[in-house]
């Protein structure tokens, strides 16, 4: 769980390399007059704003597709004012075009959504999830992308996340891990990084547990002997799953990645934290120790994670030199 005093774990877009093959576009095009495929796509956008398209094109799913690419190529660029008009253009082709059961109206929803995603515009991307995941119920099984749907349910999970409704993105992200580990298999590298956000969602749905447990605690206090109500939960299985979710993906990251990939590095912080919260000192101090050394290796002892993982390390060493007995040893260190 971040912290000011932990490693930043930033949440990773699910699939985004296998997901952009899909465009049949590289990676690295440029949009500008250098290259013969985006100028021809330039072409067609300065097209798009004449009145000809405009008042000929709505049923041309031709020129829908052509948009989309374009829309894809401006994206790659981070140009998501130019790309999300044009994203909108051609919804509006296809959703007049072609029946809500169909797989293009659907992507293209998805496209959208993320457009307004990576703009910041969580609550305009919203309502295009949602359509996109209502048009998915209709699709015959096998015609969509399940890393695309997987992507756009990690997105939502993160909105609702940020507004506090932790309940709807825990099973959000349940879903995607699920679906994740159906199309990539138990042991890639983005059910790890699934498998991470799951674990840090549900330390901070046990937060909000918690903070309703101790204004439950006083209030039950000031009532006693009084009170026979019914016994105040903890939310300590949020954390013991958690603990399970960050052991997994560390599991995977030690089998799959280099040993000192910094991924790898990643995991031991994150469950080292965990551990450490839960009052199980020395399994963190080995987990923090072997964390620092990757990163040493890495990045360098100055580097700021580096440090970061060092003043975490520090207090625990002087907690079990004062308390031995303070291990629980509960997981499995490798």
């Amino acid at each position: 769980m971040t912290t000011d005093g932990e490693i930043r774990n930033d949440k990773h877009d699910i699939s985004q390399h296998d997901i952009s093959q899909r465009d049949g576009l590289p990676a690295g095009r440029k949009v500008d007059g250098t290259d013969p495929i985006a100028r021809q796509y330039l072409e067609l956008a300065s097209k798009y704003e004449s009145e000809e398209i405009l008042d000929s094109g709505l049923q041309d799913l031709e020129f829908a597709n052509s948009l989309s690419k374009l829309v894809a190529l401006l994206e790659r660029q981070g140009k998501y004012d130019e790309a999300i008009p044009l994203c909108k253009r051609s919804l509006t082709i296809r959703t007049f075009a072609l029946s809500d059961d169909n797989s293009e109206v659907a992507q293209n929803l998805y496209q959208l959504g993320g457009l307004l995603w990576k703009d910041q515009k969580y609550d305009e991307a919203v309502p295009f999830y949602e359509r996109a995941f209502a048009t998915r119920k209709l699709l015959p099984q096998g015609s969509e992308d399940p890393l695309e749907f997987a992507q756009s349910l990690s997105r939502l999970a993160t909105m609702f996340e940020r507004q506090g409704i932790y309940d709807d993105s825990i099973t959000m992200r349940r879903r995607s891990l699920a679906i994740c580990k159906l199309a990539l298999g138990e042991d890639h590298p983005e059910v790890a990084g699934t498998l991470n956000d799951l674990a840090e969602l549900l330390q901070r749905k046990f937060d909000q547990v918690d903070k309703v447990r101790q204004k439950a605690s006083l209030i039950t206090w000031r009532m006693s002997p009084l009170y026979t109500g019914p016994r105040i939960l903890t939310g300590q299985t949020y954390l013991n799953e958690a603990c399970l979710l960050h052991q997994q993906a560390l599991d995977i990251r030690e089998r799959v990645l280099a040993e000192d990939h910094p991924d790898l590095a990643q995991s031991l912080n994150n469950l080292a934290g965990l551990l450490a919260r839960q009052g199980d000192t020395d399994d963190a101090v080995l987990l923090y120790q072997r964390a620092v050394a990757i990163l040493g290796r890495v990045h360098g002892e100055e580097h700021p994670d580096t440090h970061t993982s060092s003043r975490n390390l520090k207090p625990l060493r002087t907690s079990r030199t004062s308390s031995p007995n303070s291990s629980k040893n509960l997981f499995k260190i490798g």
